[in-house]
């Protein structure tokens, strides 16, 4: 279960969008911690994406088992105006000035939804379903508003497992290619063999 290459999938099904307005498009490794958010701030507008957890596996044949799986989206957004504006973004005379997280939203569901991402390299998943979306950051920090919402993605993992993959990693062992017998007629305290034969083995 490569879940890395799925988390890869997601990141490349977003970048595939060309929206030249995302400064980054990353997977979430802590980045809003106290002391990395104002780093992460100054690469807004930005998306994050991260494995977030998997259900019960249901067995579906003696060797096949699909597994549940949760990927989650962040996506995060400043404004130097207020809190509205890391949003809605803000438009001048029509034209978008900044983007806000409610695009940025639905930019990520137009990348992700109902897709498998086989376009990708992932195999065996199903096409993901939209989970619900939480606020996470909604505030002023000292030097500008910032909005950041969590939105959860649902897929299917089948996976097919057979006896002999157990062995697939297993070094070959070396094989064995002489025996030496011994042979003792009688007992003796000395320990020594009466004959010895040494037999070559094919393999």
């Amino acid at each position: 279960m490569n879940l890395s290459l799925i988390e890869q999938g997601i990141k490349d099904a977003i970048k595939a969008l060309g929206r030249e307005y995302i400064a980054s498009i990353e997977t979430y490794g802590g980045d809003f911690d106290e002391d990395s958010l104002p780093q992460t701030v100054r690469n807004f507008p930005a998306v994050w994406t991260t494995f977030q957890g998997s259900g019960k596996p249901e067995h579906l044949s003696a060797n096949r088992f699909s597994v549940p799986l949760v990927f989650v989206t962040l996506v995060g957004a400043r404004s130097l105006r207020n809190e509205e504006a890391t949003r809605h973004g803000v438009e001048v005379d029509g034209q978008s000035f900044s983007i806000g997280t409610f695009q940025l939203l639905q930019d990520v569901q137009l990348a992700l939804l109902n897709n498998n991402l086989k376009a990708y390299g992932v195999c065996g998943i199903t096409p993901f379903t939209m989970g619900k979306i939480d606020k996470v950051f909604d505030k002023r920090t000292q030097g500008a508003a910032i909005s950041v919402f969590a939105q959860q993605w649902h897929t299917t993992l089948t996976i097919k497992k057979s006896a002999s993959d157990h062995d697939i990693d297993a070094p070959e062992a070396d094989w064995m290619q002489k025996v030496n017998i011994d042979y003792f007629f009688k007992p003796s305290d000395d320990n020594d063999e009466d004959a010895t034969d040494l037999v070559l083995l094919d393999k």
